[in-house]
């Protein structure tokens, strides 16, 4: 079927390139595992699955003469393409209605044997739900396909976990490309074919520790010599010096968009330094002015000079935080991987969150996007936040539109009056003005848009006009060692 698509799309006046090989490749492969995952499903779900997927994977990589056709023109091949199926099928079953004791009497009166019989049921084998896809691999391979289907019915929790690890040994033999590749599958993703995307966080935590042992045996998370107490002191000791790193004054640039009331400041008084306090709390301008009069008295500066603003939670407010997870994250800072430092900064956005009643969800976003987890109350949940995001790696393309989208579907789920996303990337997106379109629905929906460029590559014009749209703010960061910085800096809409 999906040649059939690549098929009209080449007839397309409207398609300048119908797409990459590869692209079909990865395409098949995702809807044959969501099938085999979901196990015996309907015609009417078979077939959405095929299209949706299918044009999630051949989005990127068909060019349309314009761009907004695109979707369009895809739904419309995939249409065509069904049609031409069932009218197969239909002519299959009609020509099995003529078969009698094993005898096929063809439109002549002919009767034929063994060679029209395999070929009869080779249709018919391929008219079955999946049969099609089972039908591009080997003999062994197929025999494996209805066996998952039925083992994951099984009710027997150890036949359950068993056939789980089997499952994602297999995806990750079967989709797994090189970590550059555009279409490289990141956790959200991977963990999503196995659960409900907006299922409980605890429920996503079991899954991920099946897939645990995978990740690392591909390579997907840094080397582990954390088991022993000298690796434990040396990751941590390089963790210090990404938040030292984070702690120093680089170059940040803010732009603000925000209305303040439908945005709440949460500043409710002010008092002096103590120690313990954080210092993203201090008030610089007060503490300047102080500083600034007690240089002019040359007296000495005490901690009553400092001023620290105190925040209460005045509004609940519902936050996804959607973060770019693309191959260029795994490039170097300082010596370290950006992903890593950005996990790091993360981190400490949720440590900042967990002393509010503030609700959070995660997009992690490629060449696809989707939920690591859904809106939680940080407060409850910021432990298993931690864990789930020390297993995210960086590869594949950027699509910031599709995280955009994500970010809607996330907050339709949400009764919340306040309403926040907050885009963090390092590079440039495909389908601009996707991005744009989903920025309006988002603002018309209630909902704030921030953004975080970080870098020289970020397509800094973007970002800024997704942020004014969104009625958010601009953060431009030199370095990603100030992500930590930026992150809270938006929540308090303060310097």
């Amino acid at each position: 079927m999906l040649s059939k698509v690549y098929e009209y799309l080449q007839e397309d006046s409207r398609v300048v390139r119908p797409g990459s090989v590869r692209s079909f490749e990865a395409a098949a492969n995702d809807i044959m595992m969501r099938i085999i995952i979901e196990g015996g499903v309907d015609y009417d779900k078979f077939k959405e699955t095929v299209i949706r997927v299918g044009i999630e994977n051949l989005y990127l990589s068909v060019e349309t003469s314009n761009p907004d056709d695109k979707k369009r023109v895809l739904e419309e091949a995939f249409e065509r393409a069904f049609e031409d199926v069932e009218r197969m099928q239909e002519e299959t079953e009609e020509a099995s209605t003529q078969q009698v004791a094993g005898f096929n009497v063809n439109n002549v009166g002919e009767v034929t044997e063994g060679e029209n019989m395999e070929r009869g049921d080779y249709e018919k084998g391929a008219g079955n739900i999946g049969g099609g896809f089972g039908a591009e691999y080997s003999a062994e391979e197929s025999q494996e396909l209805p066996m998952s289907r039925s083992l994951i019915a099984n009710v027997n929790e150890h036949s359950k976990d068993a056939k789980l690890d089997s499952i994602i040994s297999t995806i990750y033999e079967i989709l797994y490309g090189g970590v550059g590749t555009v279409n490289f599958l990141n956790l959200a993703q991977l963990i999503n074919m196995f659960i409900d995307p907006y299922a409980n966080i605890m429920e996503k935590i079991k899954v991920l520790r099946k897939m645990e042992p995978y990740l690392r045996n591909y390579g997907l998370l840094p080397t582990d010599f954390r088991r022993s107490r000298d690796g434990e002191r040396m990751f941590e000791a390089l963790r210090n010096v990404v938040r030292n790193a984070m702690s120093g004054m680089g170059q940040v640039k803010v732009v603000r968009f925000t209305d303040i009331d439908k945005y709440p400041t949460y500043v409710v008084s002010v008092r002096e330094y103590k120690i313990g306090d954080n210092y993203f709390d201090v008030d610089l301008q007060k503490t300047a002015m102080n500083l600034s009069r007690k240089s002019m008295m040359h007296k000495l500066f005490t901690n009553k000079d400092i001023v620290v603003k105190e925040y209460a939670n005045v509004k609940t407010i519902d936050i996804v935080l959607c973060l770019d997870v693309s191959g260029s994250m795994r490039e170097l800072s300082n010596g370290m991987p950006k992903i890593e430092i950005a996990k790091d900064a993360v981190a400490q956005y949720i440590q900042f969150l967990s002393k509010t009643n503030d609700r959070l969800a995660m997009v992690l976003f490629n060449f696809r996007a989707d939920v690591l987890w859904g809106l939680h109350q940080v407060r409850r949940y910021w432990q298993q936040m931690n864990y789930m995001l020390k297993y995210v790696y960086a590869g594949g393309g950027t699509n910031l539109a599709n995280a955009l989208e994500r970010s809607r579907e996330v907050l339709t789920r949400s009764r919340s009056n306040s309403k926040h996303v907050i885009c963090v990337t390092d590079g440039r997106t495909v389908n601009s003005s996707m991005c744009i379109k989903e920025a309006v629905r988002l603002r018309r929906s209630g909902t704030t848009i921030s953004t975080i460029a970080i870098g020289e590559n970020s397509d800094d014009e973007l970002l800024m006009r997704l942020s004014k749209i969104g009625g958010g703010l601009f953060i431009k960061i030199s370095s990603i060692h100030d992500l930590g910085k930026a992150l809270i800096m938006d929540k308090l809409h303060s310097m």
